[in-house]
């Protein structure tokens, strides 16, 4: 499915990855888009449980990492992450401490992929009609419902 018209005109030539963060009833769920030189090759979503704080940002950060090594599988070098909670992008380029064990096992994650994998952070305006973000929040949420 090819969805150029639907992205307000932005360039989406390359590799793009669409990631959102549910949670509920402690559970926490991940949704992930990959669109490729303008077309949809891929969605996927996932559920667990979630011990601990941080809520959907533990869903967001979970998508991010199942995303880049979806790449890193499918031999793609080099992605643009879109994401629309600032601290994935924070915590990645040690902009921001990572405090807790989640986050620090984000960092140390994130350094390890970027030795195969170039990555480019791209902040989305959350629920402003990103038409990958809002279909990368409903595969969380949808996630969230299948558990």
């Amino acid at each position: 499915m090819k969805l150029w018209e639907e992205f307000n005109g932005k360039d989406l030539s390359g590799c793009h990855l669409f990631v959102d963060g549910s949670y509920r009833d402690n559970r926490a769920a991940y949704g992930v888009v990959v669109v490729k030189d303008g077309w949809v090759i891929g969605e996927f979503s996932g559920c667990f449980e979630l011990r601990g704080g941080q809520r959907n940002v533990a869903g967001e950060i979970k998508g991010v990492i199942k995303g880049l090594e979806w790449c890193i599988t499918s031999r793609i070098d080099e992605v643009f992450v879109h994401y629309d909670y600032e601290g994935l992008e924070k915590w990645a380029r040690g902009l921001w401490k990572a405090k807790n064990s989640l986050t620090q096992w984000y960092t140390e994650k994130i350094q390890k992929i970027e030795r195969s994998l170039r990555i480019t952070w791209v902040k989305e305006k959350a629920h402003s009609g990103s038409t990958y973000n809002e279909v990368a929040d409903k595969l969380a949420r949808g996630a969230l419902d299948a558990h």
